[in-house]
């Protein structure tokens, strides 16, 4: 019983060791992510043995030449009635050729024709922006991915004179 007892204390004391280091290790992380400090928090957030919750986070976090673009969807949302617009302008000019691509693609029985062709009122959303090394001083290479999950109406009449059967 008293050895039973002395193994208790010894499990327990480990436990609350472990627990206080796996505290203190969670405690680094956060302030981490706080800290404006990017390499430590590279540096941190790259650590193979890093926390389960840290595993899970966006890559702008733990990437130096990654940035979030909250500030630029908030904006782009803003300017995509005007920008939108503008747009629709150039998509309007270039309705025929357009439609010559689509005819040129499609069988010689059909025709094709835009009747409407509209960006919508929802604006493209922004993810991660990266600026990457250009050739020149002069040059700026932008890689950023875009969701394009708008409301655009695309009408296109089919029209055919001959069928083939």
């Amino acid at each position: 019983s008293g050895v039973r007892s002395k193994l208790m204390v010894v499990l327990l004391v480990a436990h609350s060791w472990r627990r206080s280091r796996q505290r203190a290790r969670r405690t680094a992380y956060a302030h981490a992510l706080r800290n404006p400090d990017v390499p430590t928090r590279r540096v941190l957030l790259q650590y193979k043995d890093r926390p389960e919750w840290c595993r899970s986070l966006p890559s702008w976090l733990s990437t130096v030449d990654t940035e979030k673009m909250d500030w630029m969807n908030a904006v782009f949302m803003k300017l995509w009635p005007y920008i939108a617009r503008t747009l629709q302008g150039y998509l309007d000019a270039e309705k025929t050729s357009i439609e010559r691509m689509l005819n040129k693609d499609a069988p010689s029985y059909f025709s094709l024709s835009l009747e409407t062709l509209t960006l919508g009122t929802v604006a493209p959303s922004l993810k991660d922006m990266q600026v990457l090394q250009a050739d020149s001083e002069d040059d700026m290479r932008v890689h950023t991915l875009i969701n394009f999950a708008g409301d655009p109406q695309i009408v296109v009449a089919v029209t055919s004179n001959k069928l083939p059967f």
